[in-house]
């Protein structure tokens, strides 16, 4: 059976959990399954721990000619010129598009037997035929929170709609967002399936030392609104006095003018450091820490989680969407909201915890990771592919 994963989350992103999950997916699919992915040009990380080559043989980096065109138009609006201005060069031409004719041109040649999209353009619908397809949903977050994404909420909303109406199944990650799925998009609770994320087998720490000297807790990810980072850097400042050597660490990208703003104002400057890791950083990170601080108001899965249980590290949970199905009871919870926050007091009984307390509650984790499995994840998903063919 030939499954097609189109172009979408690899080249969307150069590194991040939808296209992470796809590969870890991908690499652990049984032998009656035989994956492509139709990628011509990205520069995804994540595509080079494929472990077969064959199954992106046209994997190339951006090449520098489409870099540049992109470029002169990075700015909002941008690519509506792009495609539109007058004797301008034609969108086909773009690395985009060229993933785009790729996975077209798959699709035509009638070998494949399921075709899986990896985001929400429904550019293949006019040339998919009779060829089924499976739609993973990971969230509902532009859904329940627009107010955060602009004119992209209503834009993926649609696309999303869309597709979920016309796939053959679709994959949840989490039975939250399947709840969700059937609440906004009315889709029947019979066409979805959750199958969860797997843990990270291969996240170790190669380093004999801490990246970070001290004390602290860690902040993983992107800090957009829902993340709550903000409201969660307010609440570490009521208690910044009572810990004067902890500090709040923070992967992911540069600070904001906004950030530095809050940070200066709740003289929290020098309290609050930031690096861009790799998965090795990242697991040493973790290993340190006193705790993963995951304050979010929604997420559809939690990758962090996991990777926090593989390197021992505590977690503290916002008490919101998936993460009580996730975590269960290895981790502990706090709410913070704007009605609402008991955080400082969860972090200051963390940090109060005697070495028999902490060992209890890393080992309720190791339990926890243990049904986590991307072999299972990438069964439960052969099946589905099985049952529509």
């Amino acid at each position: 059976m030939n499954v097609l994963y189109d172009y979408q989350a690899f080249y969307m992103q150069t590194h991040g959990g939808v296209s992470n999950c796809f590969v870890q997916l991908i690499n652990n699919l049984p032998p009656d399954v035989a994956p492509y992915i139709g990628v011509k040009y990205s520069e995804n990380i994540h595509l080079k721990n494929l472990t077969n080559k064959d199954f992106c043989p046209e994997f190339k980096p951006i090449p520098r000619i489409f870099k540049g065109l992109m470029s002169k138009f990075n700015f909002s609006g941008g690519s509506f010129l792009y495609r539109n201005a007058k004797g301008g060069v034609k969108l086909k031409f773009t690395s985009r598009q060229a993933n785009r004719n790729y996975c077209v041109n798959l699709l035509k040649n009638g070998k494949i037997d399921v075709f899986h999209p990896t985001y929400y353009s429904g550019y293949f619908l006019k040339h998919i035929g009779k060829t089924p397809f499976v739609l993973t949903i990971h969230d509902m977050i532009h859904e329940l929170y627009p107010q955060y994404f602009g004119v992209d909420a209503k834009m993926i909303t649609s696309q999303k709609r869309l597709l979920a109406s016309k796939a053959a199944h679709i994959i949840a990650v989490s039975q939250n967002t399947k709840n969700d799925i059937i609440d906004i998009l009315n889709v029947p609770k019979d066409k979805i399936s959750v199958i969860w994320h797997g843990a990270p087998d291969d996240f170790v720490d190669d380093n004999q030392k801490p990246l970070i000297d001290g004390r602290y807790v860690l902040f993983v990810g992107a800090r957009t609104k829902y993340k709550n980072f903000i409201p969660f850097v307010k609440e570490f400042a009521k208690i910044a006095d009572k810990f004067p050597d902890l500090k709040i660490v923070c992967t992911g990208i540069d600070f904001s003018n906004e950030e530095l703003s809050v940070f200066e104002q709740l003289k929290l400057k020098n309290r609050i450091v930031r690096i861009f890791a790799n998965n090795v950083q990242l697991a040493n990170l973790y290993s340190y820490s006193q705790a993963l601080i995951f304050p979010s108001l929604y997420e559809g899965f939690g990758i962090p989680i996991l990777e926090a249980y593989k390197m021992g590290c505590p977690v503290l949970l916002n008490k919101k969407s998936c993460f009580p199905e996730i975590a269960d009871d290895a981790a502990l919870y706090f709410t913070l909201d704007e009605n609402f926050s008991d955080f400082t007091d969860v972090l200051i009984k963390l940090l109060n915890f005697s070495d028999l307390e902490r060992k209890k509650l890393i080992d309720c984790q190791n339990k926890r990771l243990q049904i986590f499995s991307w072999k299972q994840s990438a069964e439960k998903l052969s099946e589905i592919y099985r049952g529509i063919v």
